[in-house]
């Protein structure tokens, strides 16, 4: 059975865009803490690919990707997911959009959802998660912490909980991409439509460097 390493913890972004693999088809999905885990997961044999954000179209590139791609032992791309970003507003049986005053969620989406609140929840108090996917999760302790939290759906199903609005982000187009990544083996058969990440350094750090390295990709 293939094990795939993604960001956790379940029912994150990254959960349902590996879902929409057919590599994931069977596969054991294996949530970890941080990127540097599950990266470091399949560095050290424990899965055989790891499922990670590398851009998003509203924040940019993901750095810490990048960083954790560049540093240790050496990591390929094999594959990518663009995924569309929706939000939902979810909450457990038995609570109405008029019963919420404490929502929680990561900073992130709360930027991203801030227009939707102000329309339909403009007294909700909006607190921090470590992860969409974290907040949705909390809903399930006792005593609730708060009465709901913004997540993707996928966390709905996965916590028993109910979506009592969707797709309210206020950027309709936005996207994350995600990349899969494997220990270096056989490199697969062109298909015409490959791209080739490349993690560059200056040897020589002087006035014109930058310039040098990008005109040896546009004379090519």
């Amino acid at each position: 059975m293939t094990r795939i390493s993604f960001l956790g913890p379940r029912g994150t972004f990254a959960e349902a865009a590996l879902r929409t693999l057919t590599v994931a088809d069977g596969a054991e999905f294996i949530p970890a803490e941080s990127v540097h885990a599950a990266l470091g997961m399949v560095r050290a044999g424990e899965s055989d690919l790891a499922l990670v954000p590398i851009e998003n179209s509203v924040e940019g590139a993901v750095n810490l990707t990048l960083d954790e791609l560049t540093n240790g032992s050496p990591l390929v791309i094999v594959d990518e997911v663009v995924l569309r970003v929706e939000f939902s507003l979810l909450a457990p049986e038995g609570v109405a959009l008029t019963d919420i005053d404490r929502i929680a969620t990561h900073p992130h989406a709360h930027a991203q959802v801030m227009g939707w609140l102000r329309d339909n929840l403009p007294g909700a108090v909006v607190l921090p998660a470590l992860s969409t996917a974290g907040a949705a999760a909390a809903l399930l302790e006792v005593p609730r912490p708060f009465d709901a939290a913004i997540a993707q759906g996928i966390s709905a199903e996965i916590y028993g909980l109910r979506i009592l609005a969707d797709d309210i982000g206020d950027t309709k187009d936005a996207t994350t991409r995600f990349v899969l990544v494997s220990r270096p083996g056989a490199m697969p058969e062109p298909t015409g439509a490959d791209k080739t990440t490349l993690s560059l350094f200056m040897h020589d750090d002087h006035p014109g460097a930058l310039l040098a390295i990008l005109t040896e990709f546009a004379v090519r």
